[in-house]
């Protein structure tokens, strides 16, 4: 799951942001990273990124996205 990073900057300015993991998609990125967990709301990380977005590719591990001013982190696996 993508998680939290701090002190990240675009023109400037420091916005929420999250890093990218293996298997992240936009979608999952919107459902688990964002505060009301809705997956419909991928576009809105898409268009805060589209210099990611336009290489018409998935994003990559590694990759950092801009994200919404809601973005939370992510769930922890419950123990057994």
């Amino acid at each position: 799951m993508a998680t939290k990073v701090n002190d990240h900057k675009v023109h400037g300015k420091k916005v929420p942001a999250v890093r990218v993991q293996e298997g992240d998609t936009a979608w999952t990125i919107a459902k688990n990273n964002l505060k009301n967990h809705d997956p419909n709301r991928w576009i809105e990380i898409v268009q805060l990124n589209p210099e990611i977005f336009a290489r018409m590719q998935l994003v990559k591990p590694g990759d950092i996205l801009a994200m919404p001013d809601d973005v939370v982190d992510p769930p922890q696996p419950s123990g057994l």
